[in-house]
C-alpha cells in the first residue's frame, strides 16, 4: 500500500513538472505578435560571433527575417532583402536574419552563396522562433523605431515588398 502511494505521488509530481515545462516554454513566454504592439525582446548569438539584443536597436527600423536553409523561398528572398538593406543601412535600417534550429556550420555556406552581409542570429533551440510564434517560413517582422510591430508578413518577399514594408515601419502608413 505504501509503495502505491509513493508511486502515485511520483506520477503526480512528474505530470505537474511536465505541465509547468510546457506552460513556461510555450504558453507563458509566447506573446501575441500584433501590429501596433511592442515586439518581444530577445538576445541572440550572431553567426559572426557577436550578440544582438532587440531592445538595444530602439530608434531604428528593424527587419526580423526568420529563415532556414531547407526553405527554398527563404534562400530566394535573401538577395532582395540584401539589396534593400544596402540601400537603406546608412539611414539606420537594421536587418537581422534569424535562422531557426540550424548550426552555424550549416548556415555559413548559404550565407556566403547568397552574398548576405546583414547579421544572422542563431536560434538553434528555436526560443526566439517560439516567442514570435513562427510556424511558417519565411516570416518577416518589421519593427518601427519605437519598438512596435509595423508589419508581420508570412511568405517570400520581393525587393519592392521589402522597400514598401520598410517605409511603413518608418511612417506607420
Amino acid at each position: 500500500m505504501k509503495n502505491r502511494a509513493v508511486q502515485a505521488g511520483l506520477v503526480v509530481l512528474l505530470l505537474a513538472g511536465a505541465a509547468w515545462v510546457i506552460w513556461s516554454n510555450f504558453v507563458s513566454r509566447a506573446e501575441p505578435i500584433e501590429v501596433g504592439r511592442p515586439a518581444p525582446d530577445f538576445t541572440a548569438a550572431l553567426l559572426d560571433g557577436g550578440t544582438v539584443t532587440l531592445s538595444e536597436l530602439r530608434g531604428h527600423p528593424v527587419l526580423l527575417n526568420f529563415w532556414a536553409t531547407y526553405c527554398p523561398s527563404c534562400i530566394d528572398e535573401m538577395p532582395a532583402i540584401e539589396s534593400v538593406y544596402q540601400k537603406f543601412k546608412d539611414d539606420g535600417f537594421i536587418v537581422i536574419g534569424i535562422n531557426t534550429g540550424e548550426s552555424a556550420v550549416t548556415i555559413q555556406g548559404y550565407v556566403r552563396r547568397t552574398g548576405v552581409t546583414y547579421p544572422i542570429a542563431l536560434d538553434r533551440e528555436a526560443t526566439i522562433t517560439k516567442r514570435y510564434r513562427v510556424y511558417d517560413l519565411p516570416r518577416s517582422i518589421f519593427i518601427a523605431p519605437d519598438g512596435t510591430v509595423a508589419v508581420d508578413h508570412i511568405g517570400p518577399m520581393t525587393a519592392e515588398m521589402v522597400e514598401r514594408f520598410y517605409a511603413k515601419a518608418i511612417t506607420g502608413r
